[in-house]
């Protein structure tokens, strides 16, 4: 088998809100059910330093702002404009918010930085030395208001460290072509813009073929240097993504609309955090065309549910799939609000199913009750109807800030709707995905910045990020 290096791309969980907010991160939901999104044209705001070691990288950002607005049934508008100032390590934090890096950085200053780090410093000055060329980027909502969900800022930092041609003395073995930074420019900009991860044909994403990632959304949570060519380029369920946040006039008429809700083993509890497929029943289509969406994804914070909604193709038949969140899938790796870190649960597993009947339809039709009732559930994080206490603190699951840590009186210090006995902490942060070399299941907000699994010093750590992160692997 082919070697390959694997990048995972994980979402940060921490964000700042304007008010008392359970911040999800991207594609957030406020506790009053608004999903957090743009208003307006969007202008990103870029630092004037476009040339790393003699390379102009001008053209990445604005590609991948063209890539996503462009994208079919999405209303999307976002202009370029200029930071008027070349960033680095000495004024970052005039620029960028971080709870730890730039605790005093601004949050609501009516810019939205995207900076190149040259060499990585900025990187290391947020996540730390042993992360200068490790970790390959972040992105996404700074802050947004708690009633409307509108966002306020937004930031994105891109390490240029090791593109290929040019990398820095520290790469060693590290190097990305353009292909595959535009791909991460890509995928940051999507957390940007509050589009979620997603785990969608993950055989394809696993195999040893390159060209097997034609069929993986941009927005796929891991990534492997040399298939930036395949990822840069939206998939369908991206641009069903980036249409369902920001719809053109005729995106819901043009596209049949699927809802239905997933049950516990009972039938009447209902179940979030389930993978549910909508996928082209024609053989030849069935892996290109495929969108797929959580369960609960969309209900309100601190509460749960186990609705969906999927967009798919009229004219077409599609089955609808539901399986369980790969174990992968977790902490900055994983899917919103199913990725176990900041009080959010861990994905429940259970058995995957097809549902008995096939949908097809006319443009702007619903068909409703696809439902699925499930079986060998388990750690069902709770549902509209469901009273579970799984920490045992005496709150039901459904109000409960910490659903799965016992904490009966719900202090919430900082009042950002997770509990303090649960929440990694009780400052704030951007919100965004953080690309990385970590091995199988790792969390690199954890890792990078707490470390509370390894309880490494940071000389040790760099002695395991050399040995086991930077490895190969089949």
């Amino acid at each position: 088998m082919a070697q390959k290096k694997v990048l995972w791309l994980g979402i940060i969980m921490m964000v700042w809100v304007s008010s008392p907010v359970w911040a999800f991160g991207p594609n957030a939901v406020t506790s009053g059910g608004s999903i957090v999104r743009w208003s307006g044209t969007v202008t990103v705001h870029v630092e004037t330093d476009l040339d790393v070691r003699g390379k102009d990288v001008t053209s990445f950002v604005s590609d991948a702002l063209t890539t996503w607005t462009t994208a079919s049934g999405t209303s999307l508008s976002a202009s370029e404009g200029s930071l008027g100032v070349a960033v680095d390590t000495s004024n970052v934090c005039t620029y960028l918010y971080d709870a730890s890096a730039c605790p005093s950085g601004p949050t609501s200053d009516g810019t939205n930085p995207i900076v190149f780090d040259e060499d990585g410093s900025i990187i290391a000055q947020f996540f730390g030395t042993p992360n200068q060329y490790a970790v390959l980027g972040f992105a996404g909502i700074v802050s947004y208001s708690s009633t409307t969900g509108t966002v306020v800022k937004g930031e994105g930092v891109f390490n240029a460290a090791c593109l290929t041609g040019i990398e820095s003395a520290g790469c060693g073995s590290l190097s990305f072509g353009d292909d595959d930074l535009s791909a991460i420019v890509t995928h940051e900009l999507g957390h940007f813009f509050g589009v979620n991860h997603v785990q969608l044909n993950v055989s394809e994403a696993s195999s040893s073929s390159i060209a097997s990632r034609s069929v993986v959304p941009t927005m796929y949570s891991f990534f492997t240097p040399g298939t930036g060519a395949f990822i840069k380029t939206l998939n369908v369920d991206d641009q069903v993504a980036i249409a369902f946040l920001y719809p053109s006039g005729s995106f819901l008429s043009s596209k049949v609309k699927v809802t239905g809700t997933i049950y516990d083993t009972d039938g009447v509890t209902e179940f979030q955090c389930a993978n549910v497929i909508a996928r082209n029943s024609d053989s030849t289509l069935s892996r290109s065309d495929a969108v797929a969406f959580v369960s609960g994804m969309q209900s309100p914070a601190a509460s749960f549910d186990g609705d969906y909604e999927l967009y798919v193709e009229p004219g077409q038949t599609y089955s609808i799939e539901v399986e369980d969140i790969e174990a992968s899938f977790t902490g900055s790796s994983g899917i919103i609000p199913c990725n176990g870190a900041s009080g959010n649960p861990t994905a429940p597993t259970f058995d995957s199913q097809t549902h008995a009947q096939t949908v097809s339809g006319s443009g702007g039709e619903t068909v409703s009750g696809m439902n699925f009732t499930l079986t060998s559930t388990s750690d069902n994080v709770g549902g509209d109807t469901a009273t579970a206490d799984t920490d045992g603190d005496g709150v039901a699951n459904g109000s409960d800030n910490c659903p799965t840590t016992a904490n009966a009186d719900q202090a919430d210090d900082d009042s950002d709707g997770t509990g303090d006995a649960c929440d990694d902490t009780d400052d704030s942060s951007s919100s965004g995905c953080q690309l990385s070399l970590l091995p199988q299941g790792a969390d690199p907000h954890y890792i990078f910045q707490k470390n509370p699994i390894q309880k490494m010093t940071w000389s040790e750590y760099w002695v395991y990020l050399k040995s086991s992160i930077l490895q190969w692997v089949q």
